[in-house]
């Protein structure tokens, strides 16, 4: 094991690697002399070799690939030219020879990139790739064969929406994903009637369990809105939300049909209701479950979408719900929802502090936060930004018990927020009294408040100067 790798690797010098980049550079003659079939066995012997390294002995260097000089993308480049200028069946070879080199080196699809322009090979690829797409593939899980990736690569690459239309007749039950980019295309290309039928399709054939139908549900409903059926948008966009009662996209078309149908006002106290027991009900000592806590955080901002920041504040301080990240933190996220609805309240954008937290905090707040704002203007800017700053305080606090240099800097960046809320308030000396009371209540951490200093002192002197 070397510590300074991080990982196992053999004894010995590196002059394997002068000669490996020696192989290649021998393998890459034969190539430019147009000895195709020399050349590909003569590449193919090479990257076998690479397979010694699995056991973590065999090479001086935990990423032997890596080690090389050689690019090795453009070795399988010339790879992939050689056999289809050499195998009697060149699209067959091409494609488990792909599969087998995927992680070797950063091109994934070397094979695409070699052929492009050879329109007789590329004919032959598409058939040989379709040919092994009509195989039964599990939908359940996300990750597909590197066949069905060069496939879908393929059609981003070369092909229009026609072209798409019949491969989902071929294949897209078999694999769903020809589904997704059919309807997401014309999705871009706001053509609702064809992104319904399509979702609609794919909905008729895809298995119960495929991974694909919740996007084809939110697909459906969406084109559903935009031709004025709101009604059907709805029952769609429910069972959808139901099933996926985290997912914030979903939630908000989900509004947008029951206010269109003058049935929000009964819904939403059923969601929120149905969220919160549901968030509550969870044993967080027995795991800690994702979807729950985004949940969590998408009934903080729904709080908010209604004007309900009261609300919205109490849930925050649900003792019951962990801290997590930043990018999923319920009370991060209710707090940068205060602080984006009281600018937006205001009528100003801030200083460059608080457009970087903005920037950078939850990740609900960065995606949807627009979608408060029109919320906002008919609310008071100051109560906003006070329930703002009272969730960054307990996010102080929270800091510190991390007792560490770390998380003392994270307090300190905090307080930053808190003084450009503050200052944006005419409220300075509101901050110092806080800033000041920190000192007491923590004078016997002196690594706090040397952080303390550097991030407020720190930033005061640089503005001076």
């Amino acid at each position: 094991y070397d510590p300074d790798y991080g990982e196992y690797r053999g004894f010995g010098d590196d002059s394997w690697i002068d000669e490996m980049d020696d192989l290649f550079a021998a393998a890459t003659s034969l190539f430019r002399a147009g000895q195709f079939q020399a050349a590909a066995d003569a590449y193919l012997a090479l990257f076998d070799i690479f397979d010694l390294g699995q056991d973590g002995f065999h090479f001086t260097r935990p990423d032997p690939v890596e080690a090389l000089r050689t690019d090795v993308d453009v070795m399988k480049e010339n790879l992939f030219i050689a056999i289809g200028r050499s195998e009697p069946e060149p699209a067959t070879r091409a494609i488990d020879v792909s599969d087998e080199l995927q992680f070797y080196g950063a091109n994934r699809y070397a094979l695409l990139d070699a052929w492009q322009g050879r329109d007789e090979l590329m004919k032959t690829l598409e058939k040989a790739l379709i040919d092994r797409a009509r195989r039964l593939a599990s939908q359940n899980i996300g990750l597909l064969s590197h066949p069905a990736e060069l496939l879908r690569e393929f059609y981003r690459r070369h092909r229009a929406l026609p072209d798409y239309e019949s491969l989902c007749r071929q294949v897209g039950s078999q694999q769903g994903w020809p589904y997704e980019d059919i309807v997401d295309r014309y999705r871009e290309q706001e053509n609702w009637e064809q992104a319904l039928v399509w979702a609609e399709d794919g909905l008729s054939k895809l298995p119960v369990d495929s991974r694909y139908r919740p996007l084809l549900q939110d697909a459906r409903g969406q084109a559903l809105l935009r031709l004025d059926r709101p009604a059907e948008a709805l029952d769609e966009l429910l069972a959808l939300f139901q099933q996926r009662p985290w997912e914030a996209p979903v939630y908000l078309k989900l509004r947008q049909a029951a206010q269109a149908t003058d049935q929000w006002q009964a819904l939403y106290p059923q969601l929120t209701a149905e969220a919160e027991a549901h968030v509550l009900a969870t044993d967080w000592r027995r795991g800690y479950p994702v979807v729950v806590m985004t949940e969590a955080n998408l009934l903080g901002y729904a709080h908010l979408l209604e004007g309900e920041w009261q609300q919205a504040m109490e849930w925050a301080a649900t003792p019951d719900i962990p801290a997590s990240w930043r990018e999923d933190d319920l009370t991060y996220t209710v707090a940068a929802g205060l602080l984006h609805m009281g600018l937006a309240a205001r009528g100003e954008p801030g200083d460059e502090i608080l457009a970087q937290i903005l920037r950078n905090t939850a990740k609900l707040v960065r995606e949807h936060g627009e979608a408060l704002e029109q919320t906002a203007h008919s609310l008071p800017a100051d109560p906003l930004l006070d329930g703002a700053v009272q969730l960054y305080e307990r996010l102080v606090e929270r800091a510190i018990g991390g007792r560490d240099r770390s998380s003392y800097a994270e307090a300190g960046a905090l307080c930053q927020v808190i003084r450009a809320i503050r200052r944006l308030q005419g409220r300075e000396a509101d901050f110092e009294r806080y800033y000041q009371g920190l000192f007491v209540t923590y004078s016997r951490l002196p690594a706090l408040k040397d952080e303390l200093r550097k991030a407020v002192e720190g930033a005061r002197r640089l503005k001076r100067n």
